[in-house]
């Protein structure tokens, strides 16, 4: 099973509410019965294998255009073999390719499948897969991703993390997504800069159907070459999606290089904004300045229960601001400002108390008296 992009690292962490409930309240991970191939045989049988197999993840193999042409366009061979008849009657709650390369060619014709018919997905997962945008396998990826998005009306969710798009990459696919039936996004780890985040961005505006969205720095925190670089540049172009984008529930920015001018503006875009439940803006070197920037925005954030800024740079000033931005707005439930190594047992206590008197009469009250 995919972890989420949201997954936390074990260990006592500053969180006031009931963080699971939230996630899985607005998350929707794909529960499939996912069969794992580590060999093109493998993934034969799996691909073939209705009593079991609802989601396939690949790993760590090269996929070949033989073993694409083996699986999908014709009967099976291997130990679980299958009428003629059932090509093309496959349908997969997800469709994980992790460390899998691809064969020049293997890709596309994967994506001819898709729009075909042959098969179907909610979940189309890339992860480490080698695709660069300096190689032509990229430009082979990006032709293929393209052509899913404009036939595959089933598919609900695209992550393509760590593979390099780069600016040119992300627009185009920026402008497909728009246009597709997606809800979910995940694009980490794809060397994008602020102004190809920007213009992605304002692409994403016109989408009838995106509600979560990750531009996330590498995926693990490896990899610092690979992550994409929001700035301030790339925040406006998301401050622009959020506004044109009421229904957007999740919004993640960890390790994307924010710091407080991108913080800034991210904390005007969420104010008033009706359908964000989610933000993490975790790993972004976001001082106090950003966080009184986006206590102001929290303050008038309609819907967000669950605000994530662990591992910054800020100290009981950003964090007794956003105790009073919680204290103000009834629908927040959860801050968790881990691993901000200044934030002293009275900012903590602040946040708690914020978090757990909301229904008293004056909204800074209880926070005030103590400290």
């Amino acid at each position: 099973m995919m972890a989420s992009s949201l997954s936390r690292s074990s260990g006592t962490k500053m969180w006031f509410g009931v963080a699971f409930v939230l996630f899985n309240s607005i998350t929707t991970t794909v529960q499939a019965k996912q069969c794992h191939a580590n060999t093109p045989a493998e993934f034969r049988d799996a691909f073939y294998d209705h009593e079991r197999c609802t989601g396939i993840k690949l790993t760590d193999f090269v996929l070949t255009n033989d073993a694409l042409d083996k699986t999908i366009f014709k009967t099976p061979i291997g130990s679980n073999p299958s009428a003629p008849s059932a090509v093309g009657m496959r349908s997969f709650e997800c469709l994980v390719f992790s460390g899998t390369k691809f064969e020049s060619g293997a890709i596309l014709m994967l994506s001819e499948a898709m729009s075909a018919g042959l098969f179907k997905t909610k979940s189309l997962i890339f992860w480490n897969n080698g695709l660069d945008s300096t190689e032509s396998e990229t430009s082979e990826a990006l032709a293929a991703l393209v052509q899913i998005l404009e036939h595959a009306h089933e598919l609900e969710e695209l992550r393509f993390s760590d593979n390099l798009l780069f600016d040119n990459g992300a627009t185009e696919l920026g402008n497909a997504l728009a246009d597709s039936s997606v809800q979910k996004v995940v694009l980490s780890g794809n060397g994008i800069a602020p102004d190809g985040i920007a213009s992605m961005a304002m692409a994403l505006a016109r989408s009838q159907n995106l509600t979560q969205l990750t531009i996330s720095g590498a995926e693990g925190g490896k990899n610092s070459w690979m992550s994409n670089h929001v700035g301030e540049a790339g925040a406006q172009g998301i401050g622009i999606l959020l506004n044109s984008r009421s229904r957007m529930q999740r919004l993640v920015l960890a390790g994307s290089g924010l710091q407080d001018e991108g913080a800034t503006v991210i904390g005007g875009a969420i104010s008033g904004h009706p359908g964000l439940q989610i933000l993490d803006l975790n790993r972004n070197a976001i001082t106090d300045i950003g966080a009184k920037a986006v206590a102001e925005g929290l303050k008038k954030a309609a819907a967000l229960k669950l605000l994530i800024m662990s591992t910054n740079k800020i100290t009981d000033v950003g964090s007794i601001a956003l105790a009073f931005a919680a204290r103000a707005n009834p629908k927040v439930r959860v801050i968790d400002l881990d691993h901000n190594s200044k934030i002293t047992h009275k900012g903590k206590k602040a946040v708690q108390i914020a978090l757990t008197t909301k229904f008293a009469s004056s909204p800074e009250a209880n926070v005030h008296d103590e400290f």
